[in-house]
């Protein structure tokens, strides 16, 4: 199952909803990350190593990817 999700204000209703989590992404997780959701997300491992932003998986509470979020 994939969600789009467009706007700040849908995310943060979909985060409180409960129904969701949010997991934060060490730089050697991302190329299993986009591997998974079949997106480009390992290009931001020496961005995350780095400290320079953040990377989430969204994930139902089942554990079952379902975006990637900056």
């Amino acid at each position: 199952m994939r969600i789009e999700i467009t706007g700040v204000e849908n995310l943060q209703r979909l985060m409180l909803s409960g129904q969701r989590n949010a997991v934060p992404l060490l730089a050697v997780a991302l190329a299993e990350e986009g591997s998974k959701l079949s997106h480009c997300v390992a290009d931001y491992a020496e961005k995350v190593r780095l400290g320079g932003c953040l990377i989430y998986s969204l994930q139902t509470p089942a554990l079952q990817r379902i975006a990637t979020l900056e």
